[in-house]
């Protein structure tokens, strides 16, 4: 039985539990107990603070987990870095009121700035020669500035909404942080070849995100110069269709690259043009 932690918190943690669902890891998420069952695939799944992730994987009382990169920065050696994902990546950074006349990190000086990260924002402050006064505290409020308590907050800007409603603005980014899985680094071979299984699972849904296969039917003779406009990824299947001086093509192309591609292989005379999701990709 793999053991798995995440964390209860904000962005991280719902798209934490999304790839675990995807990958199979179905589980009832509850606020009253903190260890639930996985019904699909061998593993249990531990909700805990995001300190309580890395001492407990750390220690080896849990095997892996999820947690932000920028809780890695003092990471333990019994803890292996294992995968870095792409989704839910945001900053941590320092805001200020609106009404606020912010030209450089130099206005920090003399000034108090609150946040739960306290560490990562001293080092940053040392490194940019600033001197200002550091407030620890865990549960942040984002209308801390407005009523006194501090000058500005540092803390994980994921939508930028909570900054609107309480009149802040982003004025630097100390870093960029997105969900990181990881691991204790003396896993037993029991759990190892479950965690492996998971890691397929998991590298075939990142694998896929972001691209489309893309269906379509050419002259033979215009398919390399198609090839080499929808820039493909991986080897492109291609049938000719019998009869006729036509193929079928079906390729796999980033997202975000059909609108541009859609006019110009109609001009090209290519037809039966169809586009389809990909929910996993094994290359």
């Amino acid at each position: 039985m793999l053991r798995i932690a995440i964390s209860p918190n904000n962005q991280f943690c719902k798209s934490s539990i999304e790839i675990l669902r995807a990958a199979g890891i179905n589980y009832a998420t509850s606020s009253v107990c903190p260890i639930t069952r996985s019904t699909q695939f061998p593993a249990e799944v531990f909700t805990l603070p995001y300190n309580e992730i890395i001492t407990n994987i750390a220690s080896g009382i849990i095997d892996v987990g999820i947690v932000g990169t920028h809780h890695l920065i003092n990471k333990p050696a019994a803890i292996n870095i294992v995968r870095t994902f792409d989704f839910a990546r945001c900053n941590l950074s320092i805001s200020v009121p609106n009404n606020v006349r912010y030209k450089n990190v130099e206005w920090l000086n003399g000034k108090r700035i609150a946040t739960p990260f306290p560490d990562i924002l001293t080092k940053y402050l040392k490194a940019k020669g600033v001197k200002a006064k550091v407030i620890a505290i865990s549960n942040l409020s984002s209308f801390i500035p407005e009523i006194g308590v501090a000058n500005a907050i540092f803390d994980l800007i994921i939508t930028g909404s909570t900054l609107l409603q309480h009149n802040l603005k982003e004025v630097e980014v100390v870093m960029q942080t997105t969900p990181t899985l990881i691991a204790n680094s003396q896993i037993s071979p029991a759990q190892k070849i479950i965690f492996e299984e998971l890691l397929v699972r998991i590298d075939a849904l990142q694998e896929a995100r972001g691209k489309k296969i893309v269906f379509m039917t050419a002259q033979k003779n215009e398919i390399e110069e198609i090839l080499k406009i929808i820039l493909h990824i991986g080897k492109p299947i291609i049938f000719p269709i019998e009869g006729t001086n036509l193929c079928s093509l079906q390729a796999i192309i980033e997202e975000n690259r059909i609108w541009d591609l859609l006019q110009r292989l109609k001009n090209m005379g290519v037809t039966n043009i169809a586009i389809s999701p990909i929910e996993k990709l094994i290359p």
